[in-house]
């Protein structure tokens, strides 16, 4: 009997021994399951945050692009401001005169509210150097130019310092009479 419990054991320990590698193959393939299935969480992971990041590049892209669009807008329109001037001053040397296709034309300046206000101003001051014999000319935003009748050029900033120049010029003409 010895002889078989000591069989027994031996058997037992093989049995323990199959179970523990078949156990370990369990494991293994557990483990090879678990792997798989990791990989293609992060391998999804990976593709969300790439197809995200290719989202923002793309957005990015189109911004800089928007921005190119506006600043090559901006420097034809710089141009065209240039042009608006040339045609303004020719407008203002043929006045009455000026056409297109046969068709008289007028040219009328568009002023924000505050700049017809300051430009306002001047009108008085404007008429009287009219009848005065001198040209002043009003430059934008507001500041008057006068040639006086001898070619001399001046420039008044303000109202106050035109109607200044005004009475100055009232009293030189009263003393040389």
């Amino acid at each position: 009997m010895a002889s078989k419990s000591k069989y027994n054991t031996r058997k037992d320990e093989v049995k323990k021994d199959e179970a523990q590698a078949s156990g370990s193959l369990a494991d293994i393939t557990t483990l090879t399951m678990l792997l798989e299935e990791h990989r293609a969480v992060l391998s999804s992971e990976f593709k969300s945050a790439f197809s995200t990041l290719e989202a923002k590049l793309d957005t990015l892209h189109t911004t800089v692009n928007d921005h190119e669009q506006r600043l090559l807008s901006l420097e034809a329109n710089a141009d065209a401001s240039s042009t608006k001037d040339l045609v303004i001053r020719e407008a203002r040397k043929q006045r009455g005169k000026l056409q297109y296709r046969g068709t008289q034309i007028f040219i009328n300046e568009d002023y924000s509210p505050e700049v017809l206000e300051m430009r306002a101003e001047y009108r008085v001051v404007m008429k009287e150097l009219y009848t005065l014999g001198m040209r002043p000319s009003l430059h934008y935003p507001s500041k008057l130019f006068i040639t006086t009748s001898d070619g001399k050029k001046k420039q008044l900033p303000s109202v106050q310092e035109a109607r200044e120049f005004l009475k100055a010029h009232r009293r030189e003409t009263m003393e040389a009479t």
